[in-house]
């Protein structure tokens, strides 16, 4: 896994006294600009920021930018997270205590210090092999977090306040800016989390970096796994909420068993719960796609996908009127399927009914598969939401299954071949397989 070669030099090989002068790696972590007032040039304002480079799974080093406001901005546009960089003229350095107490922790002794004075420079590497096996390898071990629910019941709880936790991104704000009594201007994302424990726990991100990278996360779709997140009770929310600090790195889809069963739970639980889906206005479709189009999704990466089509075609398949399973049973709790004849607690370890002892509820909602084709190919097994369900047949699950063969005969042929313009949503399951919701189904002319 080593990006290493004859011309530049490792993070674990760095030595005082090095001749070697290029450093290639991956930006994990990305402090805020700030000023200071310069001891060594006459009280002048100069100013810093500070990043995290990786370039191996367990080798990781601090790079300090110093100079001009104008020289410091240049470099701090330059590179965005997770970019594959390299550093060149850079000076080694100890690491000192308030490097590692205001950064991420390192692995390095050292840390590298680019200045204005010296000429140090960093330009993209993005030729780099295995970056995106990189960003995605976390720093601790995959089971070193505390669950939402864990965070959200109180810091009494729990042995220190500041964790780390694992997460599926349920909503994500613009970014804005605050200016608190200090005069300072500071910028602030606030992003909605849930996981199999909690369906919301709010995370600000006080980091212009990562607020930006936030926007590109996909509700319903994304994994975070954040480092060193200050928990406190929020008087505001009245509830105990997260907030990054100068420590925080964030894993974005991480290659955990975890964070695949996470993902797995998500795509259940939004199907479950699909009034959520769509929330936000960069979710929207926008394009009409042909079900060829569709099919190509499933060389997507599985953690990466989770988008909104329109399609203008047909359903070639509805069996509703024959002995076919059309409803499944969810936990009301977590939303986890459960199987009715065999279940007696929720099969999610860490559902609240399991985890307080409580007995197992549970809700029955539609499970209808379909088939839907075009003048381009046919999508077999996509599935009806609850919701959409109710509206295209006209009743409520209770009722449905209380119609006779014939009326579900009428029902099937009210909608099978005719032309319809439908909104679904598609993702890849951690095994490959092409999931596919619809979400809205209107007959066209």
């Amino acid at each position: 896994m080593d990006v290493c070669g004859p011309s530049f030099v490792c993070i674990r090989d760095l030595h005082i006294g090095s001749n070697i002068e290029i450093l290639i790696g991956i930006v994990l972590a990305k402090r805020d600009i700030r000023s200071y007032q310069s001891t060594k040039d006459g009280g002048n304002i100069k100013f810093v920021f500070g990043f995290t480079l990786r370039d191996s799974p367990s080798d990781t080093i601090t790079v300090n930018v110093w100079g001009s406001q104008e020289y410091v901005q240049q470099i701090f546009n330059s590179f965005q997270l997770t970019d594959a960089v390299q550093i060149q003229k850079f000076q080694l350095k100890i690491k000192n205590e308030s490097e590692e107490k205001f950064n991420p922790s390192t692995t390095s002794e050292y840390c590298i210090h680019l200045s204005e004075h010296g000429a140090g420079a960093i330009q993209s590497a993005s030729a780099i092999p295995l970056q995106i096996g990189l960003t995605r390898m976390l720093l601790c071990k995959s089971n070193d977090y505390y669950t939402l629910a864990e965070a959200s019941e109180g810091v009494k709880n729990l042995q220190k306040t500041t964790i780390n936790i694992l997460g599926c991104v349920r909503k994500v704000e613009k970014m804005e800016q605050v200016k608190p009594k200090s005069g300072k201007v500071l910028h602030k994302a606030q992003v909605t989390l849930f996981d199999e424990t909690t369906n919301k726990f709010f995370l600000t991100i006080w980091n212009v970096s990562v607020g930006t990278w936030a926007q590109s996360w996909k509700n319903w779709a994304t994994i975070v796994f954040v480092t060193d997140v200050h928990v406190a009770h929020n008087d505001y929310k009245n509830q105990v909420t997260g907030s990054t600090t100068n420590k925080t790195v964030v894993i974005c889809n991480p290659d955990t068993n975890e964070a695949h069963s996470l993902f797995q739970f998500a795509q259940e639980y939004a199907e479950q719960h699909e009034s959520y889906f769509g929330d936000s206005d960069d979710d929207s479709p926008s394009v009409n796609q042909t079900v060829e189009d569709l099919l190509q999704f499933a060389d997507c990466d599985f953690l990466q996908k989770n988008v909104s089509h329109i399609l203008h075609g047909t359903i070639s398949q509805l069996d509703i009127d024959c002995f076919k399973k059309i409803h499944n049973y969810r936990c009301s709790s977590c939303g986890r399927h459960v199987g009715i004849d065999t279940i007696v607690e929720c099969p999610n370890l860490q559902c609240p009914s399991t985890t307080k002892g409580q007995d197992l509820t549970i809700n029955q909602s539609y499970d209808i598969r379909i088939s839907i084709s075009d003048h381009t190919a046919t999508v077999d097994q996509c599935r009806i939401s609850d919701h959409l369900a109710q509206d295209m047949f006209g009743v409520k699950l209770n009722d449905f299954m209380k119609l006779s063969s014939e009326d579900l005969t009428r029902i099937k042929w009210k909608w099978m071949l005719e032309r319809c313009r439908m909104v679904v949503k598609s993702s890849i399951s951690k095994s490959g397989q092409l999931i596919i919701r619809v979400v809205s189904c209107v007959k066209v002319n």
